[in-house]
């Protein structure tokens, strides 16, 4: 139980017990009050007993009066204690809403990398390693590149040697299916009799490549010739 609350809690019984006290007074009185005019129309002549029977009930009335002024005096006294219990408690919620500092929201997980260490991952960092560089029929760097120059180069860095020709490299690796790319992997362009240009996949929809004359090795969209692909 809160301060408020104790606090709101004392000042409501001690407005009880006070009322409590005049209401039981005027109750006494009244009883009094009643057993006193029996008495007098017992007693008493009846003119007389008439006029202090009128006398006594009038009092009667009056401290009736009084009484049903003191109940509500006493229920207009819990009210306003307890709107002024729900106020008090409503501020200390909102003290203590203020205090307090929100929580900070957890750190998201990391995100999951691919391994740098397999031979597919070893070509693909040697190959972003010459983005920038022009392109250039028969090149096989580190000047300068035409596809299967920049292919055969990236995998000499993971340790595979590989013709320079990207018909020749499709038919002497092993093909992977092209729901199952890995970082690494050679993508061929053409028809299946006809390779006529290969590059490395990056991810998803990305791939490194020396296109053709005029261009610089760099990260394009697979093209929709895409034909087949192989893992070294």
């Amino acid at each position: 139980m809160t301060w408020a609350n104790r606090y709101v809690i004392g000042l409501v019984a001690a407005a009880c017990l006070v009322l409590s006290v005049l209401a039981a007074g005027l109750h006494v009185a009244a009883a009094g009050g009643r057993r006193a005019a029996s008495t007098l129309r017992a007693s008493a002549p009846p003119r007389t007993a008439a006029l202090a029977t009128s006398s006594l009930l009038g009092g009667v009335s009056s401290e009736q009066a009084a009484l049903d002024e003191v109940k509500l005096r006493l229920a207009a006294a819990a009210d306003a204690a307890e709107t002024q219990r729900l106020e008090l408690v409503n501020a200390w919620l909102r003290a203590a809403h203020v205090a307090a500092p929100p929580k900070a929201a957890p750190a998201p997980a990391p995100m999951p990398r691919p391994a740098t260490t397999g031979p597919g991952q070893r070509a693909l960092s040697a190959a972003e390693a010459e983005l920038g560089k022009p392109y250039s029929y028969g090149g096989a760097g580190p000047g300068s590149f035409d596809c299967s120059g920049l292919t055969m180069f990236a995998w000499r860095a993971a340790g595979v040697s590989l013709p320079h020709s990207a018909s020749e490299q499709y038919g002497s690796t092993p093909h992977v299916s092209l729901s199952n790319l890995q970082p690494g992997d050679l993508l061929f362009f053409g028809s299946s009799g006809s390779i006529g240009h290969v590059s490395i996949y990056v991810s998803p929809g990305r791939m490194i490549e020396a296109e053709d004359s005029g261009t610089v090795v760099s990260i394009n969209p697979i093209r929709s010739d895409l034909v087949g692909a192989s893992r070294p």
